[in-house]
């Protein structure tokens, strides 16, 4: 049986109880000339550091293991990762990252984890998956690790509440008019997917070179939609035009827009029309006819003879009009 030996007093055996003797002994006042311990205050800390009092919480006591996780940011996008912390308060035994560690099915992968020197923090790195919106996830940590002296956590960890945005934002643009002339102009519509960020119609809306201008845009109320004029230009005519987007911009959480984004095909025509008559005769007597010819820029529409041409009242008629192949 272990005996304890209490400076000047009667020895105490490990069964009585030690902290209640220790309780009723009043330690004289140390002076600054006397910087020597009770032997009563020695013989206690020897009693607790042989009872388990070590510099290790774990080892020589019941006391109870924890971790706690975390994550460095509370978003994440396609083009970023998150690191992962998990910190022990004493070195984990029988922890395997790939089975402790919880990622929620789909989510992504831990990948690159290591310890630190005291073997307490855990880091590894969280690449979130593509093409996926998930808010409000977690990563976890199991209870199926213990402590050195094979104490085990009361629960398992989970971090703070993060989200992930991996979809790459997308639009398509409209056109209003295929075929466009001279005073005509096309509305242009750019429909995103989601907020766009950094758009800039200027830069971001390529037409064609020399093909007409943009004007009086703005957005929707929801911020999806961009609606613009379209004035193409005078004296031109082109076809099989298109108006492209850029993918210069990208969603609210920093995901990078598609690229190759362009519109139908589109003509124009802002070329004015012309017309010159040529006569046959310029005097004309009794019994004499005279060919009027219509020489036109390029082929007419809506052209009706009847009316589009202005005879003299009273002086004659056309008849026999027909068109060149």
């Amino acid at each position: 049986m272990n005996e304890h030996i209490w400076g000047g007093g009667a020895a105490v055996t490990q069964d009585e109880d030690f902290f209640s003797r220790l309780e009723k002994f009043k330690p004289r006042v140390q002076t600054k000339k006397s910087a020597v311990k009770s032997p009563v205050l020695l013989s206690a800390m020897l009693y607790l550091s042989a009872c388990g009092g070590g510099s290790d919480p774990d080892v020589g006591t019941t006391s109870t293991v924890s971790a706690l996780v975390k994550v460095n940011k509370l978003s994440v996008n396609s083009n970023e990762n998150l690191s992962v912390t998990v910190t022990f308060s004493t070195v984990p035994q029988n922890f395997n990252p790939a089975v402790d560690i919880e990622i929620s099915a789909g989510s992504g992968i831990l990948d690159g984890g290591s310890f630190s020197e005291d073997g307490l923090v855990y880091t590894a790195t969280f690449t979130p998956s593509a093409g996926i919106e998930i808010d409000g996830q977690t990563i976890g940590l199991s209870a199926n690790w213990t402590g050195v002296s094979g104490n085990v956590p009361l629960a398992g960890g989970i971090s703070q509440l993060f989200n992930i945005d991996t979809i790459a934002p997308s639009a398509f643009l409209t056109l209003s008019e295929t075929q466009l002339v001279a005073d005509q102009k096309m509305i242009l519509s750019v429909s995103f997917s989601e907020s766009p960020k950094d758009f800039d119609p200027e830069v971001d809306i390529e037409l064609p070179t020399g093909s007409g201008i943009l004007d009086g845009g703005s957005f929707s109320e929801d911020g999806l939609i961009y609606t613009a004029t379209f004035i193409p230009s005078a004296g031109i005519e082109l076809e099989d035009q298109a108006i492209g987007l850029s993918a210069n911009w990208s969603d609210v959480s920093g995901n990078a827009s598609l690229e190759g984004v362009i519109s139908e095909s589109f003509n124009i025509d802002t070329k004015s029309l012309s017309a010159f008559l040529t006569l046959s005769e310029t005097k004309l007597v009794v019994g004499q006819t005279m060919t009027l010819r219509v020489n036109f820029s390029e082929i007419p529409q809506g052209f009706d003879p009847e009316i589009d041409i202005e005879i003299p009242a009273g002086s004659g008629i056309l008849e026999g009009g027909t068109f060149s192949e």
